[in-house]
């Protein structure tokens, strides 16, 4: 496809012998689905949602998930766990025992505690939480990005274009939020509110309609962490969509 083709947001094929992350062709043996919201950020099992967001994937992207406890702890450690009993949930579960089990993960969890801005509806209220580590070595929302990408277009991410994660605390997050925030589609839940009430995750997302893989993402996690994510061709950061 031309790179100037329109974006086609439809829901990517049932079948698709393609991974979703990495492109490569699949065949039965090593085909297999994966949770582009992992699972822990639910709990586990158990507590997964009816209908979550799955995509096509190789073994080797789908094992991809080394930073998925960090930016788990990281998240909870920002949200309004009071609020949201998912986040509760997880908190004294299953990031509990993995602190609890993990010394060094606890050092790295305490390690960059702030007064942080904290979300509950529509009011902004502030207290301890902690960043996750920088965003260009945590994989956790590139490989989301990616799969969301592949979810709503049917396409694969190439890999010489990028995933760049603005979080809400950072000045270009607010340029984003002014700039394109009105264009976004509505958000839309990944979950079940009709048994917790509440959501894990949602999300809204703007594709470029001139330039086929370029995008913007903006995520929620336990109605309190938010940031965006762009897709741009590597070197060229955002340069279309933020004009």
């Amino acid at each position: 496809m031309p790179p100037n083709q329109p974006i086609q947001c439809a829901r990517a094929p049932k079948k698709r012998k393609q991974c979703a992350y990495c492109g490569i062709q699949l065949d039965n043996g090593s085909k297999t689905r994966d949770h582009v919201v992992p699972s822990a950020m639910w709990g586990g099992k158990g507590h997964l949602p009816p209908a979550p967001f799955l995509v096509p994937s190789c073994d080797a992207c789908r094992s991809l998930d080394e930073g998925v406890s960090v930016f788990r702890n990281a998240v909870v450690a920002q949200s309004d766990t009071e609020a949201n009993p998912i986040a509760h949930r997880v908190l004294y579960s299953t990031v509990d025992r993995h602190l609890t089990a993990q010394p060094q993960a606890m050092a790295a969890f305490c390690r960059d505690m702030r007064l942080l801005e904290r979300r509950t509806g529509t009011e902004v209220r502030r207290g301890l939480g902690f960043y996750w580590p920088e965003s260009d070595s945590d994989p956790t929302p590139h490989k989301i990005t990616r799969g969301l990408f592949f979810k709503k277009t049917g396409l694969v991410l190439p890999a010489s274009y990028e995933v760049t994660v603005y979080r809400e605390h950072e000045p270009e997050y607010g340029e984003l939020l002014r700039t394109r925030g009105h264009q976004l589609s509505e958000w839309e839940d990944c979950g079940d509110r009709r048994r917790e009430g509440v959501n894990a995750f949602r999300m809204r997302y703007l594709p470029d309609p001139n330039w086929l893989y370029y995008s913007i993402w903006q995520f929620e996690f336990y109605s309190s962490v938010r940031f965006f994510t762009t897709t741009s061709e590597r070197g060229k950061l955002g340069v279309r969509l933020l004009l």
